[in-house]
């Protein structure tokens, strides 16, 4: 029958040979987490980063802006005759259809612009399936990531505790070696968590342009339905040559004006907010890329 010491002695080797197959396995995750799951993860945010650049939302914004700036500079006042004795100012009428030409102007203006919005492909649109994909390889490498170095600090708690209780130079030099060889690992796995925490920015970042997309779909769609309503046949009526309008067609075109305007201005609210939701998403991208140049 083996002594006691020589039972202890095939203990320890059993142990060490366990440790060093889990380590092993750690290090296998560690190096195809390098060289394949995070460089994918960095391969699609450069491709999200390329498609986000190419949006822009400058053009929309401009006209928006100036379509408000047309509806708020209509003056209906220069319709009303000044007093009971006045007759009609053709001057004041020949402004005011001035006027018209310029809300007609930017009414078929925005209308190109909800058009591609809405109806086309919409700016920014390619981003959706990256994004989609992104996430996915994302959240395995982050995943990865957590479980490995949850191993492999499980294994140097372990190894602790075998060394301090080594029968032999032998073993405690064996475990202090695999015990370099696991805060080694663990190192890299720690140099790993930047990255998975800038990707982690960038998924919620995506998530608040997709959201604020969205949003800003929806509001134009309402806006789009009210440009078709009944402003512009009104101010035709306001502006015929053929007949000076009534107070109850200027009452009515101007109420008209204030149902657009609303929307109108809050369609540029809302697409300041895609703006900044935009911009963010980018600095997160640029962020998580110059993360993993660092790891």
């Amino acid at each position: 029958m083996p002594s006691s010491s020589a039972r202890e002695k095939v203990t320890s080797i059993a142990s060490q040979g366990s440790h060093a197959a889990h380590l092993m396995q750690a290090s296998r995750s560690t190096h195809s987490l390098a060289s394949r799951e995070l460089p994918e993860v960095h391969r699609l945010g450069a491709e999200m980063r390329a498609a986000a650049s190419l949006w822009c939302g400058n053009g929309l914004a401009l006209i928006l802006r100036a379509h408000v700036g047309s509806l708020d500079a209509m003056r209906f006042e220069l319709l009303v005759a000044q007093g009971l004795r006045s007759a009609p100012n053709h001057h004041d009428r020949e402004a005011f259809r001035l006027q018209v030409e310029d809300v007609t102007t930017c009414t078929h203006l925005t209308w190109l612009h909800l058009r591609d919005f809405l109806v086309q492909d919409a700016p920014g649109d390619s981003l959706d399936p990256l994004t989609g994909d992104f996430i996915m390889a994302a959240r395995g490498a982050q995943r990865e990531v957590a479980k490995t170095l949850e191993s492999v600090e499980y294994l140097a708690r372990g190894l602790d505790g075998r060394e301090q209780g080594a029968n032999s130079d032998a073993s405690r030099l064996a475990l202090s070696e695999l015990k370099a060889k696991a805060r080694a690992q663990r190192e890299r796995l720690l140099a790993m968590q930047p990255f998975c925490a800038a990707a982690r920015d960038v998924q919620r970042a995506a998530y608040a342009w997709a959201d604020e997309k969205r949003a800003l779909r929806g509001v134009l769609g309402s806006l789009g339905t009210l440009l078709s309503g009944g402003l512009l046949v009104r101010l035709r009526v306001l502006v015929e040559p053929t007949a000076w309008p009534t107070a109850q067609e200027v009452q009515e075109a101007a109420r008209e004006r204030e149902r657009l305007t609303t929307p109108m201005r809050q369609s540029m609210l809302q697409l300041a907010r895609l703006r900044e939701s935009h911009e963010v998403l980018l600095q997160r991208l640029e962020a998580m890329c110059a993360a993993c140049r660092a790891v």
